[in-house]
């Protein structure tokens, strides 16, 4: 009988310290959730190839952050959500981010809020969502 395919690996990354690491998201879309962030520039910059689009939310570090796992019915692990109050800086939400969409190494993100500058000086945490 053949090994059962399972969908998660445990591996190991080194990205330099201002950089994060590339991520696919899968037919049905994705999200991550940074690590605190000290922002010192004016503005963020993403290196991405989105078909559909890719959003952007400024979340407070203060959040305490709950992780629920999502499995299927053979108990395999399918997604982790974060969640956590308060929600998002206002006019930083997903909503009122401008969606990425297209290939370009300078996707300059930008919210109705204004931009990534008006947190400069502070530690925020930016939730990506994205569908392919």
């Amino acid at each position: 009988m053949p090994p059962e395919r399972r969908m998660n690996k445990i591996g190991l990354a080194r990205v330099p310290m201002d950089h994060l690491m590339g991520l696919r998201a899968d037919r049905g879309g994705g999200a991550f959730l940074t690590r605190p962030l000290l922002i010192e520039g004016d503005e963020l910059l993403v290196n991405a190839d989105v078909s559909d689009e890719l959003v952007v939310e400024v979340l407070p570090t203060t959040i305490p952050l709950t992780l629920y796992t999502l499995r299927d019915s053979e108990g395999r692990v399918r997604y982790h959500e974060f969640e956590g109050k308060p929600g998002p800086f206002p006019g930083f939400s997903y909503e009122d981010c401008q969606p990425v969409v297209g290939d370009s190494q300078q996707h300059r993100v930008t919210w109705k809020g204004g931009g990534l500058g008006e947190f400069k000086g502070q530690s925020v945490r930016l939730r990506f969502r994205g569908r392919p």
